[in-house]
């Protein structure tokens, strides 16, 4: 069972539950209402269900410095 989930209010909006206080999380506004999407985006952030793969980071980073010794150099790595 995931920290965060989230949980139908009775007025068609939704919060996220934290399952260790057992209180609604509550944004900057104060507001703890979210829409459905809004609330799965919060919950599954705060799960750490949004952070990329270590691999994946890595290869992009080594994409983007590739790049950049391409426009620094004036040359193709690949050829």
């Amino acid at each position: 069972m995931q920290r965060y989930e989230i949980q139908a209010l009775e007025n068609g909006m939704w919060s996220v539950i934290d399952h260790q206080t057992g209180s609604p999380l509550v944004d900057r506004e104060g507001s703890t209402e979210k829409t459905r999407l809004e609330a799965q985006a919060w919950a599954d952030f705060r799960n750490g269900m949004l952070v990329p793969p270590a691999k994946e980071r890595i290869s992009s980073r080594l994409q983007t410095m590739r790049r950049i010794w391409e426009l620094l150099s004036g040359r193709s790595l690949a050829g």
